[in-house]
């Protein structure tokens, strides 16, 4: 016996449909808290391959989904669930942290960056430094992206 009268044939009692409404909720969320976690966690491996760089690109995202989800699983009940959630949260929490802007001033003189991909280039070292020297660019910071193993020194 559950202490509640009995209700007429084909009616609930008041609060059932909210709380199949949250519990399906709750296990979606779980669901998409599971897949942050592992994206957070796999993001972090993107020197071994690029494609799972991709994954590193979304923190934001992750941090953004697992704060709207913790309260929603707590509140079904699912405080594994909800754990994970802020797992998520302190981990790009953590990840994002150094990104943040400099404060106003912190530059007095304007800094020029040159930025290169040369990924898949046929250039050599020798040949972009002439290119370079060519141009007659006059920046403070040259960024090579993804440059070729044989250009390291």
């Amino acid at each position: 016996m559950t202490g509640r009268p009995p209700l007429q044939e084909g009616r609930q009692w008041p609060g059932t449909r909210w709380r199949r409404a949250l519990s399906a909720l709750a296990r979606r969320l779980a669901v998409w808290v599971g897949l942050a976690a592992l994206a957070s966690l796999a993001g972090r491996f993107g020197a071994q391959c690029w494609l799972v760089d991709l994954l590193a690109h979304f923190s934001v995202y992750y941090l953004l989904l697992a704060a709207l989800a913790a309260p929603v699983l707590l509140a079904a009940g699912r405080r594994g669930s909800a754990g994970l959630a802020i797992a998520v949260i302190l981990f790009n929490a953590w990840v994002l942290q150094p990104v943040r802007p400099a404060p106003a001033g912190a530059c007095a003189a304007p800094l020029t960056v040159l930025q290169a991909n040369v990924q898949g280039s046929a250039t050599t070292a020798d040949q972009f430094a002439a290119w370079w020297a060519r141009q007659e660019l006059d920046a403070d910071v040259l960024a090579l992206l993804e440059a070729p193993p044989a250009w390291e020194p």
